[in-house]
């Protein structure tokens, strides 16, 4: 009887390690596939080499539960994945400041330069 109730035991902790791992997954399907977006900030055509602080914000995500929070970068260049959709950006150094829209295509690499003004 205790080998029984022991291999039941073993039998639930499968289960539910199986059940755990199968909502990462879905998880992982859920957010969709990712682009790269390069950034590079410039100032009379040089980069920039000083505190850039750039503020991402998504416009219209291609996937209905894409995460809609900003992202704040303070460097004047970098690298950051994205997931799919439009995204305004803006780039602010001193009193320099620039704007653009970006769209992110899944899987795609982009490159944005802003030259400050």
């Amino acid at each position: 009887m205790k080998i029984c109730t022991h291999n039941k035991r073993v039998s639930w902790l499968c289960l539910i390690i199986l059940l755990m791992m199968s909502s990462a997954s879905s998880a992982a399907i859920i957010r969709g596939v990712t682009g790269q977006l390069k950034l590079l900030a410039t100032i009379n055509g040089e980069p920039a080499f000083r505190e850039v602080v750039w503020h991402l914000r998504p416009i219209k995500p291609m996937n209905r539960n894409t995460n809609s929070t900003e992202v704040t970068i303070t460097r004047h260049s970098a690298v950051v994945d994205l997931e799919a959709g439009e995204y305004q950006v803006n780039a602010t150094a001193g009193n320099k400041t620039e704007t653009q829209i970006v769209t992110i295509e899944e899987g795609g690499k982009h490159n944005l330069v802003l030259n400050l003004r």
